[in-house]
């Protein structure tokens, strides 16, 4: 496997950042009694960066394939260590099919509902309500605080 760029890997950093503050908040941990698990933040991580503004006129470009790579390594790193080429292919489906739905709930949804469905995207239906609550406003607050991310997307998956 050739060695990432170091635009990936910065993005890479970026991304662990995010889902670290998503996790280090005590009002969120004094409120839900425990914080975001590793795995609760990566998801509302990933969600949120479905919604996302990129930078069309930058000159460093990031192919979505390689976001959808680098979320593998972030899970694979931190959530299921022992997982397979078959898995790999699997997640990044998963990935790709969580993407195009949040795009989907963010641009079709009654504004009234989005947040909400967002955040169950993310964290599942069957989630207490006040995470799913904090979960939305993390997500919908997320793309405008990083507008725009300064790189060019390149779809090409």
């Amino acid at each position: 496997m050739e060695q990432p760029s170091e635009m990936v890997m910065g993005f890479y950093e970026f991304c662990i950042q995010h889902i670290q503050n998503l996790r280090e908040r005590p009002k969120i941990a004094k409120i839900l009694g425990e914080a975001y698990t590793f795995e609760q933040a990566f998801w509302i991580h990933v969600v949120g960066m479905a919604l996302c503004t990129w930078d069309d006129d930058s000159e460093d470009e990031i192919k979505l394939s390689e976001v959808f790579r680098v979320y593998l390594t972030i899970y694979r790193n931190d959530i299921v260590k022992n997982m397979g080429t078959e898995d790999e292919l699997l997640f990044i489906k998963i990935l790709k099919d969580k993407y195009d739905t949040a795009n989907k709930i963010y641009e079709n949804e009654d504004s009234r509902r989005v947040g909400l469905h967002l955040a169950q995207l993310a964290l599942g239906e069957e989630v207490n309500i006040i995470r799913l609550v904090l979960a939305e406003l993390d997500i919908l607050s997320f793309a405008p605080s990083v507008f725009p991310i300064p790189f060019r997307l390149v779809k090409d998956i």
